[in-house]
């Protein structure tokens, strides 16, 4: 499960260590004003991923890292779907990060409030 949390104007994830091993990377940091639209959607882990570059996948079990899929990258950390955070990027690396948190609603109002100010 990521730690992601808004930091002034910026959301920082935080990765524990399995999810470091499982999606090759520590951490990941973007700006509020590039994120278009956040939405939690339970529904996701049922979704199409792409090509994993790199990453891990479980099937029913475990999706993370980086995947491409017409074009497009998106970042996956999810065991849970239920607790899984959609983020849909403009001018970053990733279009869309799908990550699992602790507490989605929590992280979507956090973020919405931030981008609001």
């Amino acid at each position: 499960m990521i730690k992601a949390k808004v930091v002034g104007k910026k959301l920082d994830m935080l990765f524990q260590i399995t999810d470091k091993i499982f999606s090759l990377r520590t951490s990941l940091s973007f700006p509020l004003a590039h994120i278009v639209e956040v939405t939690q959607d339970p529904e996701v882990a049922k979704k199409p991923k792409g090509v994993r570059m790199p990453g891990t996948y479980i099937p029913g079990i475990l999706t993370a890292g980086t995947y491409v899929s017409r074009g497009k990258k998106v970042f996956w950390c999810v065991r849970k779907p239920s607790n899984a955070v959609v983020i849909t990027l403009k001018n970053e690396r990733f279009s869309q990060l799908v990550f699992e948190v602790k507490n989605p609603q929590e992280l979507i109002d956090q973020i919405n409030l931030a981008r609001s100010i």
